[in-house]
């Protein structure tokens, strides 16, 4: 008991300034560059493939254990008539677009109210000090480092904001002015590992990688979990409603 006392008080305890104080807000910029990202993109065709093959192979591998179970009393004519009225039924598919809905908006309600309790713990990004800096306690307060280090006086202050307000910008950043490049977005001179450039990967077996590592890693894992569990509790919400306020 002690134990288990200890390890839910170290869970807790990192999390706790952050409980029930949601000052985080939805950044437009970051849901655009979400949908827009084409690993995001692959991770969910992926994801929609194996799932429809796991759940495919584990209905037919049940099926193939209760067969067993049954013995002759089990069923094996794969009916086409029964699976063609069920697609082309009007009843069939009102009653599907109703579970549906009502899943969606069960699961957008779990959601939100989780989100409504708190906001993200600050966690700086790997292999990245600067960024992570960024992430964890502001922009603001490292964009003047950045720019005391890398800039010199010649620049103006809008073209350094225009250069460093960007979530794409590498900020492995030399210390001297050395290597300058012309911008032609800015008319400038820019250090040549400042300019823009775009985090994705950039050929398809990157994607690739990049997008099953997101699934396959623990993160991917654990995120992929929860999603299900939500999906699931969704339904379960739906049907045990139906189960409490329905009568056949």
């Amino acid at each position: 008991v002690i134990s288990l006392i200890l390890v839910l008080t170290s869970m807790i305890l990192p999390i706790q300034n952050q409980l029930f104080m949601n000052t985080d807000k939805p950044d437009v910029e970051v849901m655009y560059n979400y949908f827009a990202n084409p690993v995001i993109q692959w991770r969910t065709f992926i994801g929609i493939v194996v799932q429809w093959v796991a759940r495919f192979t584990t209905w037919v591998l049940l099926g193939a254990v209760w067969a067993q179970i049954r013995g002759d009393q089990y069923d094996y004519n794969l009916n086409t008539t029964v699976l063609f009225n069920y697609v082309m039924s009007d009843t069939k598919a009102t009653q599907t677009t109703i579970k549906t809905v009502a899943f969606a908006a069960l699961a957008i309600t779990i959601f939100q109210l989780l989100a409504s309790k708190g906001s993200p713990i600050p966690v700086p990004g790997s292999g990245d000090t600067v960024r992570g800096e960024r992430e964890a306690d502001g922009w603001e307060m490292y964009k003047d480092k950045i720019l005391n280090e890398v800039f010199d006086d010649k620049f103006e202050e809008s073209v350094k904001d225009e250069i460093l307000d960007t979530e794409y910008v590498d900020f492995d950043l030399p210390s001297q002015n050395s290597n300058l490049e012309y911008d032609e977005e800015s008319d400038e001179e820019v250090p040549y590992r400042v300019k823009r450039h775009s985090s994705y990967p950039q050929t398809f077996t990157e994607i690739l990688i990049e997008a099953l590592n997101q699934h396959l890693e623990p993160n991917g894992i654990g995120r992929n979990t929860f999603l299900s569990t939500v999906a699931a509790a969704a339904r379960f919400i739906f049907w045990l409603a139906c189960t409490l306020l329905l009568r056949f």
